[in-house]
């Protein structure tokens, strides 16, 4: 892969990993633009897209693992590391049963039109809902359930989490926060499965540190936009892609 489409992936990556608008959907749109897929490559950048969710949460990092680890149970981190891991179950199980699957929806692009159009739909739904419910086990679980089902490319693993904690009641706030921290443990999961498939060579290192620069920049700035703009707004840009990838699936047939 030349280095200038790795640089524009690494730049897409690292400002829509951060957006409802899936990330590993644009990836896969642009792969197959280029004509080249790689999925190593997506995880590496998904690996720099973890650093610097590490780095902007770092505070309320630390402050979950020390109460989850001194075990102080009537604390707010306590209930969420426990919320976390439950919500971090189910990706956990789908992650595993279909890593060996997910290489086949960076290739069909009408399969990419149809997980985009499902992101708008969560998204377009969440923004009808104000409610004001705090994380619980089941709302949690949910989120989970959510962010299993966005290991497929096109449906937004932050656009289906965020989108289904609003659809269960939590507010806006705690759910975009949620999000975040529950991308972690996702992440790192991907990167375990595909680790026997990295490899790297120095010419990585530029598209990484471009994924990381601008995922810290879009998690500063998308924490202020998302709290106070309409969901409904990025529904209506995932089913723009979704036009957009159903023309390109006529055109190749055609």
């Amino acid at each position: 892969m030349e280095m200038i489409n790795q640089i524009i992936l690494a730049l897409v990556q690292g400002i829509t990993e951060f957006l409802p608008v899936s990330s590993s959907g644009h990836l896969a749109l642009l792969q197959n633009i280029f004509g080249e897929v790689n999925i190593s490559f997506d995880v590496f950048l998904h690996f720099a897209t973890l650093l610097a969710i590490i780095t902007y949460f770092y505070k309320d990092i630390c402050n979950i693992i020390k109460d989850f680890l001194i075990l102080n149970t009537k604390s707010k981190n306590f209930r969420l590391a426990i919320y976390l891991i439950i919500a971090s179950i189910p990706a956990a199980i789908f992650g595993f049963l279909l890593s060996n699957y997910i290489s086949y929806f960076f290739l069909d692009i009408s399969l990419l039109a149809i997980t985009f159009t499902l992101s708008g739909i969560f998204l377009f739904a969440a923004s009808r809902i104000k409610k004001n419910k705090a994380l619980n086990i089941k709302n949690t679980f949910v989120v989970g359930l959510a962010q299993a089902l966005a290991i497929l490319p096109g449906l937004s693993r932050s656009g289906a989490t965020i989108s289904t904690g609003i659809l269960m009641g939590i507010k806006k706030n705690e759910a975009i926060r949620f999000s975040f921290l529950l991308a972690i443990p996702a992440i790192i999961g991907a990167t375990m499965l595909k680790m026997d498939g990295l490899s790297f060579t120095f010419s990585l290192v530029i598209p990484f540190f471009v994924t990381f620069i601008s995922g810290l920049f879009s998690i500063h700035l998308l924490m202020k936009f998302i709290k106070q703009e309409n969901l409904k707004y990025f529904a209506y840009y995932c089913w723009l892609i979704a036009l957009l990838l159903i023309g390109l699936s006529i055109s190749k047939i055609i």
